[in-house]
Protein backbone atom coordinates (compact mmCIF):
# COMPACT_ATOMS: atom_id res chain seq x y z
CA UNK A 1 0.00 0.00 0.00
CA UNK A 2 1.09 3.57 -0.71
CA UNK A 3 0.58 6.54 1.59
CA UNK A 4 -1.17 9.62 0.26
CA UNK A 5 2.14 11.40 -0.41
CA UNK A 6 3.48 8.42 -2.37
CA UNK A 7 0.30 8.20 -4.42
CA UNK A 8 0.36 11.94 -5.10
CA UNK A 9 3.98 11.83 -6.24
CA UNK A 10 3.30 8.80 -8.41
CA UNK A 11 0.30 10.43 -10.04
CA UNK A 12 2.34 13.57 -10.72
CA UNK A 13 5.41 11.92 -12.26
CA UNK A 14 3.44 9.38 -14.28
CA UNK A 15 1.13 12.06 -15.70
CA UNK A 16 3.93 14.05 -17.37
CA UNK A 17 3.92 13.40 -21.14
CA UNK A 18 6.82 11.25 -22.32
CA UNK A 19 7.92 13.83 -24.91
CA UNK A 20 8.49 16.39 -22.13
CA UNK A 21 10.56 13.92 -20.14
CA UNK A 22 12.62 13.17 -23.27
CA UNK A 23 13.04 16.88 -23.97
CA UNK A 24 14.22 17.95 -20.53
CA UNK A 25 15.50 14.75 -18.90
CA UNK A 26 16.79 12.63 -21.78
CA UNK A 27 19.46 10.11 -20.89
CA UNK A 28 18.77 10.32 -17.15
CA UNK A 29 19.05 6.81 -15.68
CA UNK A 30 18.95 5.70 -12.02
CA UNK A 31 21.32 2.86 -11.21
CA UNK A 32 20.25 1.20 -7.98
CA UNK A 33 22.66 -0.67 -5.72
CA UNK A 34 21.84 -3.46 -3.28
CA UNK A 35 23.96 -5.57 -0.96
CA UNK A 36 22.79 -8.43 1.25
CA UNK A 37 19.49 -10.19 0.64
CA UNK A 38 17.79 -12.69 2.91
CA UNK A 39 15.21 -15.36 2.33
CA UNK A 40 11.56 -14.88 3.27
CA UNK A 41 11.91 -17.11 6.32
CA UNK A 42 14.50 -14.93 8.06
CA UNK A 43 12.28 -12.75 10.21
CA UNK A 44 12.03 -8.98 10.06
CA UNK A 45 14.49 -8.70 7.17
CA UNK A 46 11.82 -10.26 4.96
CA UNK A 47 10.26 -6.78 4.90
CA UNK A 48 13.19 -5.65 2.74
CA UNK A 49 12.46 -8.37 0.18
CA UNK A 50 8.81 -7.32 0.13
CA UNK A 51 9.94 -3.73 -0.43
CA UNK A 52 12.10 -4.77 -3.40
CA UNK A 53 9.12 -6.65 -4.86
CA UNK A 54 7.00 -3.53 -4.47
CA UNK A 55 9.64 -1.46 -6.31
CA UNK A 56 9.93 -3.96 -9.16
CA UNK A 57 6.17 -4.22 -9.51
CA UNK A 58 5.85 -0.41 -9.52
CA UNK A 59 8.29 -0.33 -12.44
CA UNK A 60 6.34 -2.99 -14.32
CA UNK A 61 2.95 -1.33 -13.80
CA UNK A 62 4.29 2.06 -14.87
CA UNK A 63 6.19 0.82 -17.93
CA UNK A 64 9.78 1.44 -16.85
CA UNK A 65 12.44 -0.17 -19.01
CA UNK A 66 14.89 -2.44 -17.15
CA UNK A 67 18.36 -2.53 -18.69
CA UNK A 68 21.58 -4.24 -17.66
CA UNK A 69 24.54 -2.05 -16.74
CA UNK A 70 26.49 -3.57 -19.62
CA UNK A 71 23.77 -2.50 -22.08
CA UNK A 72 23.76 1.01 -20.63
CA UNK A 73 27.53 1.37 -20.92
CA UNK A 74 27.56 -0.08 -24.42
CA UNK A 75 24.91 2.45 -25.46
CA UNK A 76 27.04 5.21 -23.93
CA UNK A 77 30.19 4.14 -25.80
CA UNK A 78 28.33 3.79 -29.09
CA UNK A 79 26.39 7.04 -28.76
CA UNK A 80 23.05 5.24 -28.83
CA UNK A 81 20.13 7.14 -27.30
CA UNK A 82 18.75 5.69 -24.09
CA UNK A 83 14.95 5.45 -23.79
CA UNK A 84 13.12 7.49 -21.19
CA UNK A 85 12.21 5.57 -18.02
CA UNK A 86 15.25 3.26 -18.25
CA UNK A 87 16.46 1.82 -14.94
CA UNK A 88 19.42 -0.41 -13.90
CA UNK A 89 19.90 -2.66 -10.84
CA UNK A 90 23.22 -3.84 -9.38
CA UNK A 91 24.27 -5.81 -6.30
CA UNK A 92 27.76 -6.05 -4.79
CA UNK A 93 30.13 -8.71 -3.47
CA UNK A 94 28.89 -12.18 -4.50
CA UNK A 95 27.26 -13.61 -1.38
CA UNK A 96 25.26 -16.81 -1.76
CA UNK A 97 21.98 -15.09 -0.82
CA UNK A 98 22.49 -12.71 -3.75
CA UNK A 99 22.31 -15.74 -6.02
CA UNK A 100 19.74 -17.75 -4.09
CA UNK A 101 17.30 -14.87 -3.46
CA UNK A 102 18.35 -12.20 -5.95
CA UNK A 103 18.32 -14.32 -9.09
CA UNK A 104 14.84 -15.65 -8.40
CA UNK A 105 13.44 -12.31 -7.26
CA UNK A 106 14.62 -10.26 -10.21
CA UNK A 107 13.81 -12.99 -12.73
CA UNK A 108 10.22 -12.93 -11.48
CA UNK A 109 9.96 -9.36 -12.79
CA UNK A 110 12.18 -9.83 -15.87
CA UNK A 111 14.72 -7.32 -14.55
CA UNK A 112 18.41 -8.02 -15.25
CA UNK A 113 20.57 -7.80 -12.14
CA UNK A 114 24.32 -7.16 -12.34
CA UNK A 115 26.27 -8.81 -9.51
CA UNK A 116 29.80 -7.53 -8.89
CA UNK A 117 31.81 -10.39 -7.38
CA UNK A 118 34.96 -10.39 -5.26
CA UNK A 119 36.92 -13.11 -7.03
CA UNK A 120 39.09 -14.29 -4.11
CA UNK A 121 35.82 -14.57 -2.16
CA UNK A 122 34.28 -16.91 -4.74
CA UNK A 123 37.58 -18.81 -4.74
CA UNK A 124 37.12 -19.08 -0.93
CA UNK A 125 40.59 -17.63 -0.32
CA UNK A 126 39.10 -14.94 1.93
CA UNK A 127 35.86 -13.28 2.96
CA UNK A 128 35.33 -9.49 3.03
CA UNK A 129 37.38 -7.72 5.68
CA UNK A 130 34.50 -5.46 6.74
CA UNK A 131 32.31 -8.49 7.41
CA UNK A 132 35.09 -10.04 9.46
CA UNK A 133 35.06 -6.92 11.65
CA UNK A 134 31.35 -7.51 12.28
CA UNK A 135 31.98 -11.17 12.99
CA UNK A 136 34.66 -10.45 15.59
CA UNK A 137 32.54 -7.92 17.49
CA UNK A 138 29.55 -10.24 17.44
CA UNK A 139 31.61 -13.20 18.72
CA UNK A 140 33.90 -11.59 21.29
CA UNK A 141 33.16 -12.12 24.99
CA UNK A 142 35.60 -9.39 26.06
CA UNK A 143 34.20 -6.33 27.78
CA UNK A 144 37.12 -4.34 26.41
CA UNK A 145 40.31 -4.91 24.45
CA UNK A 146 43.28 -2.88 23.20
CA UNK A 147 44.85 -3.33 19.79
CA UNK A 148 46.95 -1.59 17.18
CA UNK A 149 45.73 -0.48 13.78
CA UNK A 150 47.75 -1.23 10.63
CA UNK A 151 49.53 2.14 11.00
CA UNK A 152 50.58 1.06 14.53
CA UNK A 153 48.34 3.56 16.30
CA UNK A 154 46.53 2.24 19.38
CA UNK A 155 42.81 1.86 19.93
CA UNK A 156 40.69 0.55 22.81
CA UNK A 157 37.11 -0.66 22.66
CA UNK A 158 34.79 -0.82 25.66
CA UNK A 159 31.34 -2.24 25.20
CA UNK A 160 29.90 0.04 27.88
CA UNK A 161 31.00 3.12 25.91
CA UNK A 162 29.81 2.21 22.42
CA UNK A 163 27.12 -0.10 21.14
CA UNK A 164 28.30 -3.10 19.17
CA UNK A 165 27.20 -1.53 15.88
CA UNK A 166 28.84 1.78 16.73
CA UNK A 167 32.10 -0.06 17.43
CA UNK A 168 31.85 -1.91 14.11
CA UNK A 169 31.15 1.29 12.18
CA UNK A 170 33.94 3.21 13.91
CA UNK A 171 36.59 0.58 13.23
CA UNK A 172 35.50 0.14 9.62
CA UNK A 173 35.78 3.88 9.02
CA UNK A 174 39.24 4.00 10.60
CA UNK A 175 40.44 1.08 8.48
CA UNK A 176 39.17 2.76 5.31
CA UNK A 177 41.73 5.51 5.96
CA UNK A 178 44.65 3.13 6.54
CA UNK A 179 47.09 1.52 4.17
CA UNK A 180 45.34 -1.74 3.25
CA UNK A 181 48.22 -3.66 1.69
CA UNK A 182 48.46 -5.99 4.74
CA UNK A 183 44.85 -5.69 5.91
CA UNK A 184 44.03 -9.38 5.85
CA UNK A 185 47.22 -10.22 7.75
CA UNK A 186 46.29 -7.56 10.31
CA UNK A 187 42.94 -9.26 10.86
CA UNK A 188 44.75 -12.25 12.38
CA UNK A 189 45.99 -10.06 15.24
CA UNK A 190 42.54 -8.51 15.66
CA UNK A 191 40.98 -11.95 16.20
CA UNK A 192 43.68 -12.69 18.75
CA UNK A 193 43.22 -9.60 20.92
CA UNK A 194 39.43 -9.97 20.82
CA UNK A 195 39.85 -13.61 21.87
CA UNK A 196 37.82 -14.88 18.94
CA UNK A 197 38.85 -17.98 17.04
CA UNK A 198 39.63 -17.17 13.41
CA UNK A 199 37.38 -19.64 11.54
CA UNK A 200 39.14 -22.09 9.23
CA UNK A 201 36.22 -21.80 6.78
CA UNK A 202 33.85 -19.02 5.83
CA UNK A 203 30.90 -18.95 8.28
CA UNK A 204 27.54 -19.93 6.80
CA UNK A 205 26.13 -16.42 7.26
CA UNK A 206 28.88 -14.98 5.05
CA UNK A 207 29.34 -17.74 2.47
CA UNK A 208 29.83 -16.78 -1.19
CA UNK A 209 28.02 -18.07 -4.21
CA UNK A 210 30.03 -20.71 -6.05
CA UNK A 211 31.39 -20.26 -9.56
CA UNK A 212 28.71 -22.72 -10.66
CA UNK A 213 26.05 -20.49 -9.04
CA UNK A 214 27.55 -17.49 -10.82
CA UNK A 215 27.31 -19.25 -14.19
CA UNK A 216 23.67 -20.15 -13.51
CA UNK A 217 23.10 -16.49 -12.58
CA UNK A 218 24.30 -15.51 -16.06
CA UNK A 219 22.49 -18.33 -17.83
CA UNK A 220 19.07 -17.21 -16.56
CA UNK A 221 19.57 -13.68 -17.84
CA UNK A 222 21.51 -11.80 -15.17
CA UNK A 223 25.09 -10.49 -15.20
CA UNK A 224 28.33 -11.17 -13.34
CA UNK A 225 31.13 -8.59 -13.31
CA UNK A 226 34.41 -8.05 -11.41
CA UNK A 227 34.63 -6.22 -8.06
CA UNK A 228 38.37 -6.65 -7.34
CA UNK A 229 40.10 -9.72 -5.97
CA UNK A 230 40.00 -8.87 -2.26
CA UNK A 231 37.64 -5.89 -1.77
CA UNK A 232 40.43 -3.70 -0.42
CA UNK A 233 40.09 0.02 -1.13
CA UNK A 234 42.10 0.83 -4.25
CA UNK A 235 43.28 4.26 -3.14
CA UNK A 236 44.83 2.62 -0.06
CA UNK A 237 47.04 0.34 -2.16
CA UNK A 238 50.04 0.98 -4.37
CA UNK A 239 49.29 1.67 -8.02
CA UNK A 240 50.74 -1.70 -8.99
CA UNK A 241 48.63 -3.60 -6.46
CA UNK A 242 45.46 -1.65 -7.26
CA UNK A 243 45.94 -2.42 -10.95
CA UNK A 244 46.22 -6.13 -10.14
CA UNK A 245 43.06 -5.94 -8.05
CA UNK A 246 41.15 -4.58 -11.07
CA UNK A 247 42.66 -6.60 -13.89
CA UNK A 248 43.18 -9.74 -11.82
CA UNK A 249 39.50 -9.89 -10.91
CA UNK A 250 38.55 -9.21 -14.51
CA UNK A 251 40.71 -12.05 -15.81
CA UNK A 252 39.49 -14.44 -13.11
CA UNK A 253 35.77 -14.02 -13.89
CA UNK A 254 36.53 -14.45 -17.60
CA UNK A 255 38.55 -17.58 -16.82
CA UNK A 256 35.76 -19.14 -14.73
CA UNK A 257 32.60 -17.97 -16.53
CA UNK A 258 31.03 -17.65 -19.97
CA UNK A 259 29.21 -14.42 -20.75
CA UNK A 260 30.85 -12.08 -18.22
CA UNK A 261 29.84 -8.41 -18.28
CA UNK A 262 32.81 -6.13 -18.92
CA UNK A 263 31.90 -3.56 -16.26
CA UNK A 264 33.45 -2.87 -12.85
CA UNK A 265 32.53 -1.55 -9.39
CA UNK A 266 34.99 0.16 -7.02
CA UNK A 267 35.06 -1.30 -3.47
CA UNK A 268 33.31 1.04 -1.02
CA UNK A 269 33.10 3.46 -3.93
CA UNK A 270 33.36 6.90 -2.34
CA UNK A 271 35.27 9.53 -4.30
CA UNK A 272 38.26 9.11 -1.98
CA UNK A 273 38.31 5.33 -2.48
CA UNK A 274 39.63 5.32 -6.04
CA UNK A 275 42.04 7.48 -8.01
CA UNK A 276 42.61 8.95 -11.45
CA UNK A 277 45.12 6.19 -11.97
CA UNK A 278 42.47 3.55 -11.22
CA UNK A 279 40.14 5.20 -13.73
CA UNK A 280 42.92 5.17 -16.32
CA UNK A 281 43.37 1.42 -15.78
CA UNK A 282 39.64 0.96 -16.45
CA UNK A 283 39.80 3.16 -19.53
CA UNK A 284 42.81 1.38 -21.01
CA UNK A 285 41.37 -2.10 -20.41
CA UNK A 286 38.57 -3.88 -22.24
CA UNK A 287 36.17 -2.86 -19.48
CA UNK A 288 33.31 -0.63 -20.68
CA UNK A 289 33.31 1.47 -17.52
CA UNK A 290 32.94 1.49 -13.75
CA UNK A 291 30.45 2.50 -11.07
CA UNK A 292 31.03 3.99 -7.65
CA UNK A 293 28.65 4.63 -4.74
CA UNK A 294 28.21 8.38 -5.08
CA UNK A 295 24.45 9.05 -5.18
CA UNK A 296 23.25 10.43 -8.47
CA UNK A 297 21.78 9.60 -11.85
CA UNK A 298 23.71 8.48 -14.88
CA UNK A 299 23.42 11.06 -17.65
CA UNK A 300 24.90 11.63 -21.07
CA UNK A 301 27.76 13.66 -19.55
CA UNK A 302 28.71 11.06 -16.94
CA UNK A 303 32.33 9.98 -16.68
CA UNK A 304 31.92 6.38 -17.80
CA UNK A 305 34.76 5.34 -15.45
CA UNK A 306 32.98 6.87 -12.43
CA UNK A 307 29.24 6.41 -12.86
CA UNK A 308 27.13 7.16 -9.75
CA UNK A 309 24.66 4.79 -8.10
CA UNK A 310 21.87 5.17 -5.58
CA UNK A 311 21.53 2.77 -2.69
CA UNK A 312 18.05 1.35 -3.15
CA UNK A 313 15.84 3.69 -1.07
CA UNK A 314 14.08 2.05 1.84
CA UNK A 315 10.90 4.11 1.43
CA UNK A 316 8.46 4.02 -1.46
CA UNK A 317 8.37 7.81 -1.71
CA UNK A 318 12.15 8.05 -2.15
CA UNK A 319 12.17 5.18 -4.61
CA UNK A 320 9.63 6.98 -6.82
CA UNK A 321 11.70 10.19 -6.60
CA UNK A 322 14.94 8.56 -7.70
CA UNK A 323 13.30 6.26 -10.24
CA UNK A 324 11.55 9.13 -12.01
CA UNK A 325 12.81 12.50 -13.18
CA UNK A 326 11.59 14.14 -9.96
CA UNK A 327 14.93 14.12 -8.10
CA UNK A 328 16.66 15.65 -11.13
CA UNK A 329 13.92 18.28 -11.33
CA UNK A 330 14.56 19.19 -7.69
CA UNK A 331 18.30 19.46 -8.39
CA UNK A 332 17.71 21.75 -11.36
CA UNK A 333 15.38 23.95 -9.34
CA UNK A 334 17.89 24.19 -6.49
CA UNK A 335 20.69 25.18 -8.86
Amino acid sequence: MCSFSEKALSIFVESIPKYLINKYFSGIVPIFMLHRLTDKDKGVEAKYIQHIKWCLNYMRVNNYIPMSLKELMQAHSEGISIPAKTVVFTIDDGFYDQYEVGARLFSEFDVPLTCFVITDFLDEKLWPWDDQISYVFNETKCDFFDFKLPDNSSLRFKHNQLSKQESIDLLREKLKLQDQSQLYNWLDSFYEVAEVENPSFIPEEYKPMSWSDAQKFIDIGHCIAPHTKSHRILSRLSEEESKMEILGSQSRVKEKLIGVSEVFAYPTGRLEDYTKYNMSVIKESSLLGAVDTQPGHYNLNSNICAVPRFSLPTTKFDFIQYLSFFEELKSKLRS
